[in-house]
């Protein structure tokens, strides 16, 4: 055994890994700690942003939700301001038209008056035509002279009479 030169790798390793691994040993759980640290740390972080994002998440749909409500409540006022100015404007298209019937009432009572007027007008002047031609035709000179003065007896009848 002692000739045996596989014997004397076997202590030759053993030797070796004593001595190397015990300083390989620390070394090697020095970097896993390091490691386990640094994953910890990076854990610790990633939880950190997750709470981070998860608040600001919350933020946002409080947001989100404001931002909807506030949007509704602008859509309702806006739908009342649209009805007010529908009913305003109706209100004024009803009035402008009252306006305009009753115009053209007037316009058409003037009308009529006036067209009256002018008829009772023609009357006249047609009635008197028409009596000259019936006094030019019928009346000689003694008859003439007669109605003027029974004419202006009654002229002088009604002058004496109204105080």
């Amino acid at each position: 055994m002692l000739h045996d030169p596989a014997f004397w790798f076997m202590i030759a390793f053993l030797l070796f890994l004593g001595l190397v691994g015990k300083k390989a040993w620390k070394f090697v759980t020095a970097q896993m700690d390091w490691r386990k640290q640094s994953i910890e740390n990076e854990i610790f972080e990633a939880v950190k942003l997750h709470e981070k994002a998860q608040a600001f998440l919350d933020e946002m749909k409080q947001k989100n939700q404001q931002a909807e409500q506030h949007a509704e409540e602008i859509l309702a006022h806006a739908r009342q301001e649209s009805e007010r100015l529908q009913a305003e404007a109706t209100k004024e298209i009803e009035a402008f038209i009252k306006r305009r019937e009753k115009l053209a009432e007037e316009k058409i009572a003037y009308a009529e008056s006036q067209a009256l007027k002018d008829i009772h007008t023609r009357a006249i002047e047609v009635g008197i035509e028409a009596s000259e031609k019936i006094l030019h035709t019928t009346i000689d000179q003694k008859n003439g002279a007669k109605l003027i003065d029974q004419a202006l007896d009654e002229i002088e009848r009604d002058v004496q009479w109204r105080p």
